[in-house]
């Protein structure tokens, strides 16, 4: 199921806040208000809203500095200043750090609007793709665990390490390809049975040899153990 789209307004003045969340209840989204930074990261500490309407002086934090700790802590929030100080020079610097726009009060409804709504097609783009990578990963890990699951490793590995991504214990792979040439392309691989995530190499590579395919593969799976 896919989360709503939520809109969080951080304002340390409660008046701005209740005014743009009267201007937004007709989005289709979920509107939050808060007053202070801490306020809004206890709120969002393992998810992010779609959009972040954000003034700028606060006591506590100002707007540049949870914009900066955001990013640094490598979390996508399209930002929105609006802010009562006109400094083109504070203008630049939140541009630079991403934000989507910077507004000064009194706003402009239109603009506001304007910037909430491309926010919000942009976070329903990111969903989709996202549902679709992970309909073509399922669909990925049922054509590969059929195939993997009933059959004796191809060969030894050393140390066995669960996959990071599913916890599955892994199994090794290898063979030969014809391409259209009739050329032979030899290969080896760890694939986890479980999830398909292919752990030893990003794709199937040509080796001269299926002994050379085998013994290469072990060598990065050792290294990395």
């Amino acid at each position: 199921m896919t989360s709503p789209s939520v809109i969080a307004i951080l304002d340390d003045n409660a008046s701005v806040g209740k005014a743009l969340s009267r201007m937004l209840r007709h989005l289709p989204a979920q509107i939050r208000v808060f007053t202070s930074a801490s306020e809004f990261l206890n709120a969002f500490a393992d998810r992010n809203p779609s959009v972040l309407i954000l003034d700028l002086q606060m006591p506590e934090m100002d707007g540049l500095q949870l914009q900066q700790r955001l990013r640094k802590e490598e979390r996508e929030v399209p930002i929105i200043f609006i802010t009562a100080r006109d400094d083109e020079e504070l203008r630049k610097q939140a541009i630079a750090g991403g934000a989507l726009g910077f507004l000064t009060k009194p706003f402009d409804k239109k603009a506001v609007l304007s910037l909430v709504n491309h926010a919000l097609k942009q976070a329903n783009s990111r969903k989709s793709q996202l549902r679709l990578v992970g309909r073509l990963t399922s669909g990925l890990a049922r054509l590969v665990r059929p195939q993997l699951a009933h059959d004796a490793p191809d060969f030894e590995l050393g140390e066995m390490l669960p996959c990071p991504f599913c916890g599955s214990y892994p199994r090794s792979d290898k063979g030969t390809n014809m391409d259209l040439r009739g050329h032979a392309r030899h290969y080896a691989r760890v694939i986890c049975p479980r999830c398909g995530a292919m752990l030893a190499t990003d794709r199937d590579e040509e080796f001269v040899s299926a002994a050379a395919a085998e013994a290469e593969i072990k060598r990065r799976w050792n290294r990395r153990a």
